[in-house]
Protein backbone atom coordinates (compact mmCIF):
# COMPACT_ATOMS: atom_id res chain seq x y z
CA UNK A 1 0.00 0.00 0.00
CA UNK A 2 1.05 3.39 -0.30
CA UNK A 3 1.80 6.65 2.21
CA UNK A 4 -1.17 8.15 2.26
CA UNK A 5 -2.21 11.50 4.07
CA UNK A 6 -3.64 9.72 7.49
CA UNK A 7 -1.40 6.92 7.70
CA UNK A 8 -3.08 4.21 9.28
CA UNK A 9 -2.08 1.06 10.16
CA UNK A 10 -3.74 -2.92 9.45
CA UNK A 11 -2.70 -5.57 11.45
CA UNK A 12 -4.15 -9.34 11.02
CA UNK A 13 -4.84 -10.80 14.22
CA UNK A 14 -5.00 -15.02 14.40
CA UNK A 15 -6.12 -15.17 17.53
CA UNK A 16 -8.84 -14.27 20.05
CA UNK A 17 -8.45 -12.12 23.31
CA UNK A 18 -6.22 -8.78 23.87
CA UNK A 19 -3.17 -7.44 21.82
CA UNK A 20 -0.38 -5.46 23.11
CA UNK A 21 1.38 -2.99 20.24
CA UNK A 22 3.97 -0.60 21.25
CA UNK A 23 4.31 3.21 21.56
CA UNK A 24 4.88 3.44 17.71
CA UNK A 25 3.40 0.87 15.20
CA UNK A 26 5.21 0.78 11.58
CA UNK A 27 4.59 -1.24 8.71
CA UNK A 28 6.92 0.13 6.03
CA UNK A 29 6.91 3.99 5.94
CA UNK A 30 3.43 3.67 7.56
CA UNK A 31 3.03 4.09 11.15
CA UNK A 32 0.68 5.55 13.77
CA UNK A 33 1.79 7.53 16.89
CA UNK A 34 0.03 5.57 20.20
CA UNK A 35 1.46 8.81 22.23
CA UNK A 36 -1.49 10.44 20.42
CA UNK A 37 -5.55 9.62 19.89
CA UNK A 38 -6.11 6.53 17.64
CA UNK A 39 -9.08 3.86 17.05
CA UNK A 40 -9.08 0.36 16.46
CA UNK A 41 -11.59 -1.03 14.47
CA UNK A 42 -11.62 -5.08 15.24
CA UNK A 43 -13.83 -7.02 12.93
CA UNK A 44 -14.51 -10.77 13.71
CA UNK A 45 -15.15 -12.99 11.26
CA UNK A 46 -17.34 -16.30 11.40
CA UNK A 47 -15.64 -19.19 8.65
CA UNK A 48 -18.38 -21.20 9.39
CA UNK A 49 -20.34 -18.99 7.17
CA UNK A 50 -18.43 -19.19 4.66
CA UNK A 51 -18.19 -21.77 1.50
CA UNK A 52 -15.32 -23.96 2.09
CA UNK A 53 -14.74 -22.39 5.28
CA UNK A 54 -11.77 -20.23 2.66
CA UNK A 55 -13.70 -18.14 0.91
CA UNK A 56 -13.64 -15.13 2.81
CA UNK A 57 -16.13 -12.14 2.16
CA UNK A 58 -15.47 -8.75 0.45
CA UNK A 59 -15.85 -5.68 2.85
CA UNK A 60 -15.23 -1.61 3.19
CA UNK A 61 -14.92 0.12 5.82
CA UNK A 62 -15.02 3.76 6.26
CA UNK A 63 -15.95 7.06 8.69
CA UNK A 64 -18.90 9.69 8.09
CA UNK A 65 -18.95 13.14 9.47
CA UNK A 66 -20.34 16.64 9.51
CA UNK A 67 -17.35 18.45 8.16
CA UNK A 68 -16.80 22.41 9.48
CA UNK A 69 -19.21 23.80 6.76
CA UNK A 70 -22.26 21.65 7.97
CA UNK A 71 -21.69 19.09 5.17
CA UNK A 72 -21.53 15.20 4.98
CA UNK A 73 -18.29 13.93 4.65
CA UNK A 74 -16.64 10.60 4.11
CA UNK A 75 -12.63 8.96 4.92
CA UNK A 76 -12.76 5.22 3.85
CA UNK A 77 -10.52 3.37 6.11
CA UNK A 78 -10.06 -0.15 4.65
CA UNK A 79 -10.86 -2.06 1.36
CA UNK A 80 -10.56 -5.21 0.48
CA UNK A 81 -8.56 -5.23 -3.21
CA UNK A 82 -11.22 -6.48 -4.99
CA UNK A 83 -14.27 -3.88 -4.18
CA UNK A 84 -11.90 -1.08 -3.61
CA UNK A 85 -10.26 -1.24 -7.21
CA UNK A 86 -13.68 -3.25 -8.81
CA UNK A 87 -11.06 -5.76 -10.37
CA UNK A 88 -12.09 -9.45 -9.48
CA UNK A 89 -11.41 -12.07 -12.28
CA UNK A 90 -9.63 -11.73 -15.86
CA UNK A 91 -12.62 -13.34 -18.02
CA UNK A 92 -12.07 -13.01 -22.08
CA UNK A 93 -8.96 -10.72 -21.08
CA UNK A 94 -10.95 -7.95 -19.36
CA UNK A 95 -11.73 -7.77 -16.42
CA UNK A 96 -14.97 -8.53 -14.52
CA UNK A 97 -16.81 -5.81 -12.64
CA UNK A 98 -18.87 -6.52 -9.89
CA UNK A 99 -20.62 -3.11 -8.69
CA UNK A 100 -23.20 -5.38 -6.26
CA UNK A 101 -20.33 -6.55 -4.08
CA UNK A 102 -20.55 -3.40 -1.35
CA UNK A 103 -22.73 -0.93 -3.55
CA UNK A 104 -23.37 1.63 -0.31
CA UNK A 105 -19.48 2.21 -0.45
CA UNK A 106 -19.50 2.78 -3.91
CA UNK A 107 -21.72 6.00 -3.16
CA UNK A 108 -18.93 6.77 -0.08
CA UNK A 109 -16.21 6.23 -2.93
CA UNK A 110 -17.58 8.60 -5.59
CA UNK A 111 -18.49 11.43 -2.89
CA UNK A 112 -15.35 11.13 -0.73
CA UNK A 113 -12.81 14.51 -1.05
CA UNK A 114 -8.76 13.40 -2.64
CA UNK A 115 -9.53 9.48 -1.61
CA UNK A 116 -6.21 7.72 -2.45
CA UNK A 117 -7.39 4.39 -3.46
CA UNK A 118 -4.69 2.69 -3.45
CA UNK A 119 -3.41 3.63 0.27
CA UNK A 120 -6.92 2.30 1.50
CA UNK A 121 -6.63 -1.08 -0.64
CA UNK A 122 -5.49 -4.54 1.15
CA UNK A 123 -5.62 -8.55 0.54
CA UNK A 124 -8.82 -9.64 1.54
CA UNK A 125 -8.03 -10.68 5.45
CA UNK A 126 -8.08 -13.97 6.71
CA UNK A 127 -7.68 -15.35 10.81
CA UNK A 128 -10.70 -14.85 12.98
CA UNK A 129 -9.49 -11.09 13.57
CA UNK A 130 -8.57 -7.99 11.59
CA UNK A 131 -8.00 -4.83 13.38
CA UNK A 132 -7.27 -2.08 11.89
CA UNK A 133 -5.44 0.98 13.91
CA UNK A 134 -6.12 4.55 12.69
CA UNK A 135 -5.08 7.97 13.80
CA UNK A 136 -7.40 10.95 14.75
CA UNK A 137 -7.10 13.44 13.12
CA UNK A 138 -8.44 16.93 13.62
CA UNK A 139 -10.64 17.19 11.79
CA UNK A 140 -12.82 14.09 13.44
CA UNK A 141 -11.87 15.65 17.11
CA UNK A 142 -14.94 16.33 19.17
CA UNK A 143 -17.30 15.04 16.45
CA UNK A 144 -20.27 12.66 16.62
CA UNK A 145 -18.96 10.05 13.92
CA UNK A 146 -20.19 6.94 12.59
CA UNK A 147 -18.08 3.73 11.58
CA UNK A 148 -19.72 1.76 8.88
CA UNK A 149 -18.90 -1.99 7.41
CA UNK A 150 -20.28 -3.35 4.50
CA UNK A 151 -19.65 -6.98 3.96
CA UNK A 152 -20.38 -9.37 0.85
CA UNK A 153 -19.88 -13.02 0.26
CA UNK A 154 -20.88 -14.46 -2.79
CA UNK A 155 -23.26 -17.60 -3.73
CA UNK A 156 -25.02 -17.39 0.06
CA UNK A 157 -28.40 -17.66 -1.50
CA UNK A 158 -31.60 -18.31 0.70
CA UNK A 159 -35.18 -18.76 -0.09
CA UNK A 160 -36.08 -14.60 -0.76
CA UNK A 161 -32.36 -14.17 -2.84
CA UNK A 162 -31.82 -16.68 -5.32
CA UNK A 163 -31.99 -14.95 -8.68
CA UNK A 164 -28.54 -13.29 -8.94
CA UNK A 165 -25.73 -15.59 -10.42
CA UNK A 166 -23.26 -14.73 -8.21
CA UNK A 167 -24.33 -12.52 -5.24
CA UNK A 168 -26.61 -14.47 -3.41
CA UNK A 169 -28.06 -11.96 -0.60
CA UNK A 170 -27.14 -8.26 -0.74
CA UNK A 171 -24.51 -6.92 1.31
CA UNK A 172 -24.66 -6.24 4.42
CA UNK A 173 -23.86 -3.18 6.47
CA UNK A 174 -22.64 -2.63 10.07
CA UNK A 175 -22.91 1.11 11.97
CA UNK A 176 -20.93 1.69 15.18
CA UNK A 177 -21.65 5.59 16.44
CA UNK A 178 -19.30 7.39 18.85
CA UNK A 179 -19.82 11.07 20.04
CA UNK A 180 -16.06 11.44 20.22
CA UNK A 181 -16.14 14.26 22.87
CA UNK A 182 -17.15 12.85 25.88
CA UNK A 183 -15.14 9.23 25.29
CA UNK A 184 -12.91 7.85 27.55
CA UNK A 185 -9.65 6.21 26.62
CA UNK A 186 -10.16 2.46 26.28
CA UNK A 187 -14.40 2.62 25.94
CA UNK A 188 -15.50 0.31 23.57
CA UNK A 189 -18.74 0.96 20.66
CA UNK A 190 -20.33 -2.07 19.52
CA UNK A 191 -21.84 -1.76 15.57
CA UNK A 192 -25.01 -3.37 14.71
CA UNK A 193 -26.89 -4.30 11.74
CA UNK A 194 -28.32 -1.02 10.22
CA UNK A 195 -29.27 -2.44 6.48
CA UNK A 196 -28.33 -3.90 3.83
CA UNK A 197 -27.66 -2.86 -0.11
CA UNK A 198 -29.00 -2.95 -3.49
CA UNK A 199 -28.52 -7.14 -4.60
CA UNK A 200 -27.66 -6.41 -8.00
CA UNK A 201 -25.94 -3.16 -7.16
CA UNK A 202 -28.15 -0.79 -9.36
CA UNK A 203 -27.96 1.82 -6.96
CA UNK A 204 -26.28 2.92 -3.54
CA UNK A 205 -29.11 3.09 -1.13
CA UNK A 206 -29.02 1.60 2.38
CA UNK A 207 -32.05 -0.39 2.73
CA UNK A 208 -33.35 -0.76 6.49
CA UNK A 209 -35.75 -3.99 6.18
CA UNK A 210 -33.12 -6.93 6.75
CA UNK A 211 -36.02 -9.48 7.67
CA UNK A 212 -35.11 -11.62 4.62
CA UNK A 213 -31.27 -11.98 4.95
CA UNK A 214 -30.48 -14.75 7.23
CA UNK A 215 -27.07 -15.85 6.70
CA UNK A 216 -25.27 -12.61 5.73
CA UNK A 217 -26.02 -11.60 8.86
CA UNK A 218 -23.99 -14.00 10.67
CA UNK A 219 -20.80 -13.39 7.95
CA UNK A 220 -19.04 -11.39 11.07
CA UNK A 221 -19.74 -12.10 14.37
CA UNK A 222 -19.02 -8.73 16.07
CA UNK A 223 -17.76 -5.45 15.28
CA UNK A 224 -15.82 -3.51 18.07
CA UNK A 225 -14.81 0.00 17.94
CA UNK A 226 -12.29 1.35 20.47
CA UNK A 227 -11.22 4.56 21.23
CA UNK A 228 -7.82 5.58 23.03
CA UNK A 229 -6.24 8.85 23.97
CA UNK A 230 -2.41 7.66 23.27
CA UNK A 231 -2.19 7.15 27.18
CA UNK A 232 -2.52 3.90 27.26
CA UNK A 233 -0.80 0.76 25.69
CA UNK A 234 -3.37 -1.93 25.52
CA UNK A 235 -6.47 -2.36 23.25
CA UNK A 236 -9.08 -4.94 24.62
CA UNK A 237 -11.55 -6.56 22.36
Amino acid sequence: MKRSAICFFILVISCAGCCHIQDKIERGYEYIDTEKPYLSICVSFNPDKYKFHTIYPQFAVWLAYENDDGELAYETVFVTQGTGKNQWVKFGGKWVRRKEATPVWRYVKENEKNIDIDAVTGATPIGQLFTMYIPVPEKIKNKHIDVYTEVNVSFDYNFYYCFHPINGQPSVVWKAALNMDPLESGQVTDAEIVGHGNVWGSNTKLYDDVSHVTSAKKLLNFIKVSYFNGRTQNIGH
